[in-house]
């Protein structure tokens, strides 16, 4: 596979992110029990979590965009959180993912970031498999809010 050309979106971006969510997250409805969030983002939310420092990575393939990632702030000290991996599902297993997330982390060095955590389903078993090859270890489990047949699984990653 070619090498993701990777940058961080604007606000010329937003619909993009849009469109980038909406194909990834799209198809995960019919496998879990609750409307993944990240389908309810529009262009006033996506334009918002920009205004408010939320870094939106885009990842393109010959000039188009075929995977989106964001990287936000925590309570903790020196540790951010990644949010909204989507990849287009036609390029899903090819890389994009793990190259956008490779390239996030100097980039959340860079911000003073020290770890990097998210969640994910513990329904989608192949996101668990995907983050644990990205070098994400367990840090812990809890039940979902919104689906009481299914619980958020937390990673995090130390960068080095």
């Amino acid at each position: 596979m070619d090498k993701l050309a990777c940058r961080l979106a604007g606000p010329a971006d937003v619909d993009i992110l849009h469109a980038l969510l909406q194909a990834a997250f799209g198809p995960l409805q019919a496998v879990v029990s609750s409307r993944p969030t990240a389908l309810d983002e529009d262009a006033a939310t996506l334009t918002q979590r920009l205004a408010q420092g939320q870094l939106f990575a885009i990842g393109e393939l010959e000039g188009r965009a075929v995977a989106t990632a964001c990287l936000l702030p925590t309570d903790c000290a020196g540790v951010a959180e990644i949010k909204r991996v989507a990849v287009l599902p036609q390029w899903q297993g090819h890389g994009c993912g793990q190259q956008l997330l490779a390239w996030l982390e100097p980039l959340a060095q860079a911000h003073g970031y020290a770890r990097l955590r998210l969640s994910i389903r513990r329904k989608l078993p192949g996101n668990l498999a995907f983050y644990l090859r990205c070098g994400y270890v367990r840090s812990g489990e809890e039940p979902h809010p919104r689906a009481p047949d299914d619980a958020i699984v937390w990673l995090e990653k130390e960068l080095v």
